[in-house]
């Protein structure tokens, strides 16, 4: 038990990821790593007792209490979301947050445990792509391994018709007439084979 306890404790301290424990009750944090002071600018003994509702951005507040209570009534066993917090300094930081829960053998929950990534400037990257999807003179659409939409662009909704929210998720065969399916489904699977350009 000593052995477990202490490579969760060195798991915990010296992850690159920030860490922390808040109880049930309130949100309020008991435990974080130095990774987590790093992102949000606080020292521990500043965060210890306060709630991650106030770090977090006032526009996130709602979804993100949403989902820690449904948490803590045991709705969800876990739940992923990317929010915005307040840095110490004043500027928006965002992170991706994995959130699970502890609980004792009878299954009351003792604590919250989260994993929080600052992914600040993959958002700024994305910020960026759209705009130039958006600035783009042609239809272009964004499609996963799957084959479903993911992102399009004002000139894709101009030239078929559709609204993002009609396409986003769906077969990109919707903008094809069906005597290309099959042609589609060739070069689509070569692609991903071999996704080099060719002439």
């Amino acid at each position: 038990l000593r052995e477990s306890e202490a490579r969760y404790r060195a798991f915990f301290e010296f992850s690159a990821v920030g860490i922390a424990q808040a109880l049930p009750a309130d949100g309020s944090i008991v435990r974080v790593n130095d990774a987590l002071c790093r992102i949000v600018g606080y020292t521990r003994e500043e965060l210890l007792g306060k709630s991650f509702t106030a770090i977090t951005h006032p526009e996130d507040r709602e979804e993100n209490f949403a989902k820690f209570q449904q948490l803590v009534c045991g709705e969800i066993g876990s739940f992923y979301m990317e929010k915005r917090y307040l840095h110490k300094q004043g500027h928006v930081i965002w992170v991706a947050v994995q959130a699970s829960t502890v609980r004792d053998h009878a299954g009351r929950m003792l604590y919250s445990l989260a994993m929080i990534e600052d992914i600040t400037e993959r958002r700024r990257a994305e910020n960026k792509f759209r705009g130039l999807l958006e600035s783009a003179p042609e239809a272009t659409v964004i499609i996963d391994r799957g084959g479903r939409i993911t992102l399009v662009n004002s000139q894709t909704e101009r030239l078929f018709g559709y609204g993002r929210s009609e396409i986003l998720g769906k077969p990109v065969e919707v903008l094809m007439p069906p005597r290309f399916y099959e042609r589609h489904a060739a070069l689509f699977t070569r692609f991903f084979r071999d996704p080099r350009p060719r002439p």
